[in-house]
């Protein structure tokens, strides 16, 4: 399963940059560091995260978690012989 995981994350990684969301998670990375800045602290990467994580999780399109969780029932279906690639999706 370990290559089929790495499939599955390089169709995230994909997807997530075709969606902006890369962009909008580096423009948030950006202003945190600014307002670190700004408040006299040294930017970390610890801090970094923790004002980041949470909420570029949240931003993930429904559509990309959709069709990642898609392809992971594709696999495992296929995987334990409940799929038949002659009989389409679902």
């Amino acid at each position: 399963m370990s290559g089929n995981v790495e499939v599955f994350n390089e169709l995230l990684r994909k997807r997530l940059a075709e969606s902006g969301w890369c962009d909008q998670v580096k423009l948030m990375c950006i202003e945190s560091i600014k307002t670190q800045l700004k408040n006299g602290q040294t930017p970390k990467l610890e801090d970094l995260i923790a004002d980041v994580a949470v909420k570029s999780r949240t931003m993930v399109p429904a559509a990309v978690k959709k069709e990642l969780l898609m392809e992971m029932k594709k696999h495992l279906l296929q995987k334990f012989g409940y799929y038949d690639m002659k009989m389409g999706h679902d």
